[in-house]
């Protein structure tokens, strides 16, 4: 599956099973992925307001070139590739969920 060019305010994936999906300059408010099983899916040049994560699995899922304002559920990004650009927006967060303290 294919969705390009959308704007959507909230898509609820929650125990969904995904394969095969591709999603390309997309604007999605709440992205819900939570429990769902995902496999060969990518965000390409997409904006998501709230990405939920929590309890997904994941296998070949392309995050790269895609902005999230939040993530919920970091460990159900195991299994996802992102840019280093997407990791340093990132580190606060993966630093709070795993209590370090940055100064």
């Amino acid at each position: 599956m294919h969705i390009d060019e959308s704007k959507l305010d909230f898509v609820n994936l929650r125990r969904a099973t995904l394969t095969n999906v591709l999603l390309s300059n997309c604007i999605i408010e709440e992205l819900d992925l939570g429990s769902a099983t995902v496999q060969r899916f990518e965000m390409r040049d997409c904006r998501v307001g709230t990405l939920d994560m929590t309890r997904a699995t994941l296998k070949d899922a392309d995050l790269r070139s895609s902005d999230f304002s939040a993530i919920h559920g970091l460990e159900g990004l195991r299994g996802a590739t992102i840019d280093d650009a997407q990791l340093s927006l990132l580190a606060p967060v993966f630093a709070a969920h795993l209590g370090i303290i940055v100064t």
